[in-house]
């Protein structure tokens, strides 16, 4: 997310029952941690972390990391902020396939983007080996 202390803060109720549970819907830690887990139990890989990793969080506001940004209005809550909130998800037998992982629309300009509140991702992939293919070539 663009501003990681200013989401966690967001619609925070001043008594939860989890604190972890606090803060803006879709990047409360506590969901951070569910995904995270429902990934690694299922054995699904984020295709677009794969495919663009990242050494450190990705909070630039002109970024292309981001498939949901708050409106252009200066006066609007969520001016100039941004979430990754839409993904490509492979198992991980899948993963060698991935050739490309994009989010189209992106920047505070919204460049790419296709009048949703959500910018669209592509995802492509190699064609499958084919090992009868490849033993009758030997």
């Amino acid at each position: 997310v663009t501003d990681p202390d200013w989401f966690s803060e967001q619609m925070r109720d001043p008594a939860p029952r989890d604190y972890n549970d606090g803060g803006q819907p879709g990047y409360t830690f506590n969901e951070q941690d569910r995904f995270t887990g429902i990934l690694q139990e299922s054995g699904l890989v984020d295709a677009f972390r794969h495919a663009n990793p990242a050494d450190e969080p990705c909070n630039d506001r002109g970024s292309a990391n981001w498939t949901w940004r708050g409106t252009g209005a200066a006066t609007d809550r969520y001016h100039n902020k941004g979430m990754r909130i839409d993904y490509t998800l492979v198992s991980s037998s899948l993963l060698p396939r991935v050739q490309s992982a994009l989010i189209l629309g992106h920047g505070s300009q919204r460049v790419g983007f296709c009048g949703s509140d959500h910018c669209p991702i592509t995802l492509t992939l190699n064609p499958p080996a084919d090992p009868a293919g490849a033993r009758a070539a030997q």
